[in-house]
């Protein structure tokens, strides 16, 4: 038996929240699901976007520098700060 729907929009709000529940079930309960499961959803996705390792970035080709030569691009202020805030 299904209880409750929910559809999430790109940007972790829900769309529509449609509860099936009989009478005497709450829906503020599967409000409270809905929006528990979206927090959850968030913290795995920034858990795993702070594991990842920064891009890199090709370097400027300059005379005298081997043509496959890569140097690691430093991670931006922002990425660094939000990892560190974890």
């Amino acid at each position: 038996m299904i209880a409750c729907v929910c559809i999430v929009a790109k940007e972790n709000n829900p769309l529509l929240l449609r509860v099936f529940a009989g009478a005497g079930e709450d829906e503020t309960k599967f409000h409270h699901i809905c929006y528990c499961s979206i927090d959850a959803f968030e913290e795995k996705e920034n858990a795993m976007r702070c594991a990842l390792p920064p891009p890199r970035k090709a370097p400027a080709r300059e005379a005298g520098m081997a043509p496959n030569a890569r140097a690691a691009a430093p991670a931006t202020l922002r990425q660094r700060q939000s990892c560190a805030l974890r």
